[in-house]
């Protein structure tokens, strides 16, 4: 049985699912539709072709050309995503990663909507044991975590779709000579040849020295990744036990290894942007020697109190935080204003009312975030909605507080500025034989 069947023997679950291919037109994503296309029933497939529209209009024409003919001679539906112009350019700004970065990012996004509102099962991308090799010294040189050594998996989810790879013992010389003999012809893209991205230097400067020296690292990088794999499921599960909510215990973080720190903190910064391993070790170090405070990094912020931390995106309205580590009778100064934290009885039934068992500490007491959400009886709302329908002032809605626990928002704060304080489901709770107090900002 040859790789590409053992693959599917290892993945049945495949068998008679819609799979849609990755296709860029060159050798290896061509190589894999016609070995798709030659295994599976053609109807359950389809090539999807994102234009970045980063080349020239005339490439771009030919190369969209070839893609149709190729599709058309396999019997596999293409479709095309036509991306605006400077879209890319200003997702790379945002995301302040560079315009690779960018690209594959809007490029999956485009793709794995489409799947997901098409009811493919699977993503099918065509990396080779090339890309293995790439990835890894990318990563090594970069100064990448131990954990991301496991280089490209040949299988993972994201947004409930199965991304596969069947093509990773395969180098892209194999897949060209399976299309010569096949008579197919492939697109060329043209940035391929420039060293201006550090995969292509990698490809044409480094890669090549490697192998001549050592003939057999291909094969080495394949089984090396496959070994980080299970060391990383280990290492993964004491990560997502620390990492339920982006509030992290300081003193249980502080005990752990550097690997499992630095993937904590990879992994709730990458809920904002994608982190530099040098961003990763400062913020860490930050966390060691400071014992509270508040620091800025870029587009994130860190709050540090006592026994917790939390890691947020940086937003110009989002300037406010405070932790409490305690439930007890307080007044916290926000803003012009003061949280009043009371378990004295009151007769205002307008004021909230929250079990102290309900929350689960710490809590954090802060201003609104442009992502911010409550659960209400109607499902999710966006904040930003109820500040519409309450008709606050821009200057006001920056003094909007909210109350966060571990397991997201338990209350917002607007009474004070001419809108309504709410609660969010969770916290709704029969509150009789309970420890209860009033929250309300005067």
């Amino acid at each position: 049985m040859d790789q590409f069947n053992e693959y599917f023997e290892k993945y049945s679950e495949l068998k008679d699912k819609k799979i849609a291919i990755a296709f860029s037109g060159g050798s290896d994503s061509l190589a894999l539709l016609y070995m798709l296309s030659q295994k599976f029933n053609s109807k359950n497939l389809i090539a999807l072709y994102v234009n970045h529209g980063l080349r020239d209009s005339k490439e771009l024409s030919v190369e969209s050309k070839i893609n149709r003919e190729n599709c058309l001679s396999l019997g596999v539906e293409y479709k095309e995503f036509i991306l605006e112009k400077g879209e890319i350019e200003k997702l790379a700004k945002e995301r302040n990663n560079g315009i690779e970065d960018a690209a594959r990012f809007m490029r999956y996004n485009k793709l794995l909507s489409f799947c997901k509102e098409n009811g493919y099962y699977a993503l099918s991308t065509a990396h080779t044991i090339d890309d293995q090799l790439e990835t890894m010294i990318m990563r090594t040189f970069n100064g990448a975590s131990l954990l991301s050594l496991t280089c490209i998996k040949d299988m993972r989810e994201q947004d409930s779709i199965k991304i596969i790879r069947p093509l990773l013992k395969y180098s892209k010389d194999d897949l060209r000579l399976k299309l010569k003999v096949a008579g197919l012809i492939w697109s060329e893209d043209t940035t391929n040849r420039s060293t201006d991205y550090l995969r292509n230097r990698i490809r044409k400067e480094i890669s090549p020295k490697v192998e001549s020296i050592f003939p057999d690292v291909k094969q080495i990088v394949y089984r090396n990744a496959q070994l980080f794999t299970g060391l990383v499921s280990i290492a993964q599960e004491k990560v997502n036990k620390m990492i339920e909510s982006n509030i992290v215990n300081r003193k249980e973080y502080l005990l752990q290894e550097d690997i499992i720190r630095y993937n904590i903190l990879s992994k709730l910064i990458k809920n904002f942007e994608v982190p530099s391993f040098k961003k990763i070790v400062h913020i860490d170090n930050v966390i060691k020697q400071k014992k509270e405070g508040y620091e800025k990094f870029g587009n994130i912020e860190l709050l540090i109190k006592d026994d917790s931390f939390v890691i947020n995106k940086f937003d110009s309205i989002s300037q406010f935080s405070y932790v409490v580590e305690k439930i007890e009778d307080q007044t916290i100064s926000v803003f012009d204003n003061k949280l009043i934290i009371n378990s004295a009885e009151n007769e205002d039934s307008t004021l909230l009312r929250i079990a102290d068992e309900d929350i689960s500490l710490p809590l954090i007491v802060r201003n609104l975030r442009s992502d911010d959400f409550l659960v209400t009886d109607g499902g999710t709302v966006d904040i930003s909605k109820f500040l519409s329908n309450w008709k606050l002032k821009e200057s006001d809605r920056k003094k909007v507080v909210v109350l966060e626990d571990r397991n997201g928002i338990v209350a917002l704060f607007a009474k004070h500025l001419g809108g309504r304080d709410r609660l969010t489901n969770r916290v709704k709770t029969p509150l009789v034989g309970k420890t209860v107090r009033i929250y309300s900002i005067v």
